[in-house]
């Protein structure tokens, strides 16, 4: 499943002295935990879970160490489970299973423990994922979503192990697809009808299904390179990005990862550095005075042609380093982007990229009161970005420190951090008040699970929801019905929904423990018709807000949710783009 983005929760480690290693990662930061997500997952016989493990340091940075040679991954048991050394688990049996990651540093050993259920739960359908059109010498990555009987989904291992890809005819020639990786490339040839098929090789699917793909016949006119600045410093670096320009006015960004285009320089005597072959960052020496041009050259079959760009490389000194944000409050659960911005001698101002080139960022203090509810708040090296921990309150000072005309430069910033909190309407489940203040509606089923209203205006506002009608990220929600509750589609995320406005919402509820409660969720096909059968009309018997459906997870064909009316029980399907009520439960 797609993932986004999403916060990392930290999990429990035990330390005990083993030996004198360094192990995991050498450095004079001190590593002071390790994390590992998901902290708890559910999957059925014959498919795989990956997870990721990261150190923790001691000033609040992370290093990913899924893959590293001295952390090791292991099953509890491997006839429900197994785990290789990438971190990916494989469902064998039915039953639970602990998945540890175990690692030395510095002498001490990180253990921690995270539960995996395996399900005899079959597959009901399998959905292919990716555009349906291509233009003719590009590529494009192909996966495939199990819809499983349950409602949830899967998102097929690309490695060869869940399904395999083949082409089962095209019209042109020369297109081909990875087996494994599902990254199907076409030439200038393949203009024309592709035919692909996916097929189950594990025990949870077998079967197979096609997806038509058209190869475009179009060509590229125009290419053109940008950059956010076209006088750089000397020594610091500067990003490149490139377009294509195609025959029918559409455009495509080109990726830079290497496989549409390559990077390189022509330096002169006054000016030279280098460039990374795949992103496009170019780094200038610190005595460049002069231009340097830039080139992109295609690799593709779409484009083999190139293209040039020419900046100016001055040579001024660095005199101030300076730390901002757009708040100064955070919530807790949230994530905060910090950014560095060098004055210059000539009084122009940079801003530094997030690729770790010119500052490093680090937590260089908290609150007394803090350090031990904030532990499993982290920043990004790199980019600055600070995710803060679900349960951490009071200050946090962020720092970045670069070195610059061989001077070292550092700059910080206090933020504060509060817990968002959102009382039961009434302070009790099952409250007849309205809904319409700054609480959030609430019943509780027979088997005590906990359902909540849709949001009101006056809760999106306190909790800083913006109004966005498409695709979105962060807090928004879609429009408002007639009395001001809140209607959220399911766009912006993968096909599922995940990371969409309705499991945005969800998700918002669980970071902040609303009623108690940490498994807040979108409400599955079985939650969308056991609410109705087990407390009626909501709407008269507890006045929730019932002018329009109500979302849930479950996917009823191709691209459609199941939806119910929570006053008169219709059932419906409806696309992600639609808005209706999100309301979410705790199961007990």
């Amino acid at each position: 499943m797609k993932y986004i983005a999403f916060m990392f929760i930290v999990l429990s480690f035990v330390l005990s002295g083993c030996n004198d290693d360094t192990g995991l990662l050498s450095g004079s930061s001190t590593e002071v935990g390790l994390k590992a997500l998901p902290e708890e997952a559910s999957i059925p016989v014959g498919l795989s879970q990956a997870y990721k493990a990261q150190a923790i340091f001691d000033d609040g940075h992370t290093t990913d160490v899924t893959t590293h040679e001295e952390l090791h991954w292991i099953s509890s048991d491997e006839n429900i489970a197994t785990i290789d050394e990438n971190g990916v688990a494989r469902g064998i049996n039915e039953g639970k299973a602990w998945i540890t990651a175990q690692g030395i540093y510095h002498g001490e050993t990180f253990t921690v423990k995270n539960s995996l259920n395996v399900t005899l739960i079959g597959i009901e359908s399998v959905l292919i994922n990716g555009d349906s059109e291509i233009n003719a010498g590009l590529s494009i990555t192909l996966t495939a979503t199990a819809i499983l009987e349950d409602k949830t989904q899967h998102l097929m291992s690309n490695d060869g192990k869940e399904v395999i890809w083949t082409i089962v005819s095209q019209a042109g020639s020369g297109a081909v697809i990875d087996p494994n990786t599902g990254v199907l490339t076409t030439t200038s040839e393949s203009i024309g009808l592709i035919i692909i098929e996916v097929t189950g090789v594990s025990h949870a699917w077998e079967g197979s299904i096609t997806k038509e793909i058209m190869v475009k016949g179009l060509e590229v006119v125009k290419a053109s390179i940008s950059s956010n600045i076209d006088v750089v410093t000397a020594g610091l670096p500067v990003l490149f990005s490139g377009d294509l320009f195609w025959s029918d006015h559409s455009t495509t960004s080109v990726s830079n990862d290497g496989t549409m285009v390559t990077w390189s320089i022509n330096p002169t005597s006054e000016a030279t550095g280098s460039i990374d072959p795949d992103t496009g960052v170019l780094s200038t020496d610190s005595n460049s005075n002069g231009e340097i041009t830039v080139v992109m050259t295609g690799t593709s079959d779409a484009w083999r042609e190139s293209v040039e760009k020419t900046i100016r490389v001055k040579k001024v000194i660095v005199h101030e380093l300076n730390v901002s944000s757009d708040k100064d409050i955070v919530d807790n659960g949230e994530t905060q982007q910090f950014v560095a911005t060098l004055t210059l001698s000539d009084g122009s101002l940079h801003i530094t990229t997030a690729t770790g080139g010119e500052v490093q960022w680090s937590i260089k203090s908290l609150d007394e009161t803090s350090v031990d509810i904030c532990k499993g708040t982290t920043i990004d090296p790199n980019s600055g970005i600070l995710s803060v921990s679900t349960y951490c309150t009071g200050a946090i000072t962020v720092q970045a420190e670069g070195t610059f005309n061989d001077q070292l430069l550092k700059s910080s910033k206090k933020v504060t951090v509060f817990m968002r909190k959102i009382d039961k309407c009434g302070g009790v489940v099952n409250d007849m008040t309205d809904g319409k203040g700054t609480c959030l509606k609430v019943v509780v089923t027979t088997d005590n699970s906990l359902y909540s209203a849709p949001p009101s205006i006056n809760i999106l506002k306190k909790l800083g929801y913006l109004q966005v009608e498409g695709e979105s990220g962060g807090r928004t929600y879609a429009k408002l019905d007639n009395e001001n509750f809140a209607l959220v589609n399911q766009m912006g995320g993968n096909v599922d929904g995940i990371a969409g406005q309705y499991d945005r919402w969800c998700t918002e509820l669980k970071s902040i423990m609303f009623a108690g409660k940490s498994t807040w969720r979108r409400l599955d096909y079985n939650d969308l018709n056991y609410i109705y059968e087990n407390k009626g009309p909501l709407g008269t018997k507890y006045n929730w807000p019932v002018f329009e459906q109500s979302w849930s997870d479950s996917i009823d064909g191709p691209g459609t949710y199941s939806t119910r009316n929570f006053e008169s029980g219709e059932r419906r399907d409806s696309y992600p783009e639609k808005q209706h009520y999100g309301t979410c439960v705790a199961p007990e």
